[in-house]
């Protein structure tokens, strides 16, 4: 049986997913699964990884019958057969010893999970931020880490993680949900006790204009309204902050979730106005019975206001951002 299960899905990458899958296979850790799970592409993806297991006996292949990231990964999952998971995205790609070193980390230091850092670049290489790249192993307590990413200190990407497959017994990604490693990788490290940070660069992540993460309509605006949404809820069901902490880091999600209610409230077609919105806004009048020193004033103000003004919160947005384009274009 192999040590570590990979799962790649695979959508209309045709002109990554070689690089991707070869950096996978030129792993120096040989004893890996790999599995390309394909789900619907149209650019001849499906064919490049039919060519795959002729050439790589580790290699399998599942084609699905629906576009979808979290579906494809959690079909990976049924039919991965080794102790610990993986995942990789088919337009990045990883460095050699990226899996041999997660592994040994969290083998050696008896945890659930082991994280490393990520590169964002572009299509050619050029490196858009950098991150740390010690090398340096750190042994934490999961729930230090739990707080590290409602503080936005960690990535939220599942790719840079190696887990206990145990880990996908009770939870799985979200089908049908954009930015499904937003809404999931909280509750997995909540599921840990000890996890191993490896403050080395592994990771490639490679961005692209056409990616799921960019081009921000009322669908992706809504699905990342929900994901902070569930925030916000597990932060108030799980008291890991202080008392002072814990307004701070709520507010900041808050925050956001009021950024992603407002732009979504522009970008909202006529169905979404009438079936959408209201869903929003019911579940933001749910934080209401929020005391103000849980939200600081300013904040529950803006809360209120987001709630029952709604009409002139849209239409003030509008014209900022009518004047600020006629400005610019002076």
């Amino acid at each position: 049986m192999s040590l570590i299960s990979i799962i790649i899905p695979v959508h209309n990458t045709a002109g990554y997913v070689r690089r991707c899958i070869d950096s996978v296979r030129n792993q120096t850790l040989q004893d890996i699964e790999i599995i390309l799970v394909e789900n619907l592409s149209t650019d001849g993806s499906s064919e490049i990884c039919d060519e795959y297991p002729s050439l790589d006996s580790r290699i399998k292949v599942l084609h699905l019958d629906v576009a979808d990231l979290s579906t494809a990964r959690n079909a990976g999952i049924k039919v991965a057969t080794s102790p610990y998971l993986g995942f990789i995205d088919s337009d990045d790609h990883i460095d050699p010893e990226m899996y041999e070193s997660m592994l040994s980390a969290l083998q050696v230091n008896k945890a659930e999970m082991v994280y490393c850092n990520l590169r964002y670049e572009t299509e050619n290489g050029e490196i858009l931020r950098p991150f740390s790249d010690t090398g340096s192993i750190q042994v934490r307590p999961a729930e230090e880490m739990l707080k590290d990413i409602f503080r936005n200190n960690i990535d939220n990407s599942c790719c840079t993680k190696l887990y206990k497959r145990e880990l996908f017994n009770t939870i799985s990604f979200p089908e049908g949900f954009l930015f499904e490693d937003h809404s999931i990788i909280y509750k997995i490290v909540h599921l840990c006790d000890t996890v191993v940070h490896i403050d080395h660069v592994f990771y490639h992540y490679i961005q692209r204009e056409e990616s799921i993460t960019n081009n921000w309509q009322f669908k992706k605006r809504y699905h990342f309204f929900l994901a902070d949404y569930d925030r916000i809820l597990f932060i108030r069901q799980h008291p890991i902050f202080s008392k002072e902490e814990e307004p701070v880091v709520v507010g900041v999600i808050l925050k956001n979730c009021l950024r992603q209610f407002r732009d979504a409230l522009l970008k909202a077609n006529a169905r979404e106005k009438k079936e959408d919105i209201p869903v929003m806004k019911e579940m933001l009048r749910d934080l209401l019975p929020i005391q103000k020193d849980e939200l600081g004033e300013k904040m529950y103000k803006r809360l209120r206001k987001v709630l029952y003004f709604t009409f002139f919160y849209r239409n003030f947005y509008l014209l900022k951002r009518k004047l600020g384009k006629e400005k610019r274009d002076e």
